[in-house]
């Protein structure tokens, strides 16, 4: 066994805390094999995340208290992954990254993207990434280099079009800007900012391959440059840029991929992405440059859409890439249930349409409040798909991610019912935490029974020890706060509105003086467990959030008390009619803590 493989199975084993005193021998495969008489081991492979992936799958059947063990195993996707983000205030610390990519090689994952808005340098622009956590050229080096030392491909994932407002505000970008979040198109300044972008990214990342963004410009020319041109044929405009974005790719030696969802909300009659009667033009068609096109989709719990999408975009006469989901964006903890099930979905299609490169995304909307270490008992949806095939099973799935995490399943299944949620929007546990408990805005359906049944199996792991007790006491937090807000929110106003100031005098007392300890407590391991993962860089508006909660408790319990005691007639923000809230609102801070303005 060469050094390199001596040094992966020590990552790996004690990764899961496996000790092997006996011979392992490597020998070539194409896949993963693992043999095991009870004294030896032979680990069959054709890469190091292939030699990782039998390591890991050793020392689970050895440490299951299995003494014989042959398997046999070839992946069905040729690159299977994750794409990491780092742009919405979450920039992961370079030792963070690496241990993510330990736990990914152990699973036999093979594909990095790394997801970078304005997060990385840019020395010829000074304000890319100001205040923002960015990567230096140094730290994109050594992930690289980590990167495939373990045998993954780490690719540079950018925008070259849209979701670049938080540079394009500052006086720098706005030069070249269409609008808010949307570069200036046909703008010769717009093509010398990309071209020092990936000129910058070529002297950092080994990849062939980089991701060019361009999702989501749903008001390309319709801003600064509708003013300059007038308005003109947008399939064009895009495809004008996109020509000259990939003519730069190819000057410095990079194949592109760019999600693909502008063409289709162009071509659909509702500027739906989703839409199968969308009508992508010919000509169109026809001037689309040398790019892969990456079909992004973690909403869908009908098959019959994710085999139509993959083969509309097979008609485009273009590397097909699908870009999945592990639900990191519903706020606080991953959204365990809506993931396998769209994830299972999804997978299999990409099967039966020989999809070649599949990876998850973990986006991190709204501030970055999930984690990403959360992701990795989910992890395996991915990796056990690409290795089992049609035979992958959940039980396959649950017990790779609870054997890789040490999270007992069952506590995991519990965190998952914070966002449970069988449909798109979102689930309700976020809605508590940030629910201003004398406006009410969020949904008035949650049932507290499921909230108190998760905290009740949470509780049995607070104790445990080691370094998934901070993940349980997280979730034990999150699980009690909003199981109290329920409560409070089911019952306030009514009370208030029949008299009882025997309630309002125990909210008032103890009930929420209790809730503002236990909002200081969140916030205190919500900071260590960031700090841990990322740049400080970010903190900060999670640090705003938990310090308005927790100074709107003592305004709530100093206005309860005033009326308690007779300075005050009235609570006027109970007085107030409610409106009635089908369905949920948009999961967002800043539309559950106040109906006013705080943009």
């Amino acid at each position: 066994m060469n050094d390199d493989f001596k040094r992966i199975q020590g990552i790996v084993f004690d990764l899961v805390g496996f000790r092997f005193n006996g011979e392992i021998r490597s020998v070539p495969f194409d896949g993963v094999s693992v043999k095991y008489d009870g004294q030896a081991a032979e680990i069959g492979c054709n890469s190091k995340p292939a030699f990782a992936r039998g390591c890991f799958l050793l020392a689970k059947g050895v440490m299951a208290g299995n003494d014989q063990i042959e398997i046999a195993q070839k992946p069905v996707f040729q690159d299977c992954g994750v794409m990491l983000d780092a742009s919405r205030n979450g920039v992961m610390r370079v030792e963070a990254v690496k241990r993510y990519i330990d736990n990914m090689a152990a699973l036999g994952l093979n594909l990095l993207l790394l997801y970078t808005e304005d997060t990385y340098e840019i020395k010829e622009y000074p304000w890319f990434g100001y205040l923002r956590g960015r990567y230096t050229e140094e730290e994109l080096r050594e992930i690289d280099d980590y990167a495939d030392s373990m045998g993954l491909e780490l690719v540079p994932c950018i925008q070259t079009l849209a979701h670049l407002s938080q540079y394009l505000k500052w006086p720098e970008g706005s030069q070249f800007s269409d609008t808010e979040d949307i570069l200036l198109i046909d703008e010769p300044k717009t093509y010398e900012f990309i071209d020092a972008a990936i000129r910058t990214l070529r002297g950092c990342f080994r990849s062939k391959r980089i991701h060019i963004g361009m999702d989501e410009a749903h008001n390309v020319g319709l801003g600064k440059y509708l003013d300059l041109h007038g308005y003109q044929n947008r399939f064009e405009i895009l495809n004008r840029h996109l020509n000259r974005v990939v003519a730069i790719c190819k000057q410095y030696d990079f194949k592109p991929m760019m999600w693909s969802d502008m063409f289709y909300r162009l071509g659909s009659k509702n500027h739906a992405y989703y839409d199968l009667d969308t009508v992508i033009p010919q000509d169109v068609i026809d001037q689309i440059p040398d790019v892969d096109m990456v079909y992004w989709d973690y909403y869908n719990t009908d098959e019959k859409m994710y085999r139509g999408m993959i083969q509309r975009h097979k008609a485009m006469n273009k590397e097909v890439i699908f870009g999945g989901g592990i639900w990191t964006w519903a706020g606080f903890l991953p959204r365990r249930e809506f993931t396998l099930t769209t994830s299972k979905l999804a997978l299999k299609e990409c099967m039966k349409e020989d999809v070649k490169t599949v990876f998850a995304t973990m986006w991190e909307d709204d501030g970055c409040e999930t984690n990403h270490f959360l992701t990795l008992s989910l992890l395996p949806v991915f990796s056990e798909y690409c290795y089992r095939g049609m035979d992958c099973t959940e039980e396959d799935i649950l017990s790779a991610g609870e054997f890789l995490t040490k999270i007992d399943r069952k506590a995991f299944e519990a965190m998952g019912v914070f966002n449970m949620e069988e449909k798109q929007g979102m689930g309700p546990g976020k809605e508590e935490i940030y629910n201003d408990i004398f406006y009410n805005l969020g949904a008035t359906n949650t049932d507290s029974s499921k909230f108190r049944d998760a905290l009740e199996v949470l509780k049995k792991y607070e104790l445990q020890s080691g370094n998934n007790q901070k993940w349980y006491k997280y979730a034990i937090l999150l699980f009690k706060i909003a199981t109290v807000k329920i409560d409070i929110r089911l019952n306030l106003r009514d009370r208030y509105l029949k008299g009882d100031k025997d309630y309002l005098k125990q909210l008032a007392s103890s009930v929420l003086p209790a809730l503002k300890e236990d909002y200081i407590a969140l916030s205190k391991l919500h900071r260590e467990q960031w700090l841990a993962t990322y740049k400080p860089f970010g903190l900060e508006v999670l640090l705003v959030r938990y310090g308005g909660i927790i100074e709107r408790l003592d305004y709530t319990i100093d206005t309860i008390n005033q009326y308690i005691s007779g300075r005050l007639t009235c609570i006027e923000e109970l007085e107030v009619q409610r409106f009635a809230l089908s369905g949920r609102i948009q999961n967002r801070y800043h539309r559950l803590v106040t109906p006013s303005s705080i943009l």
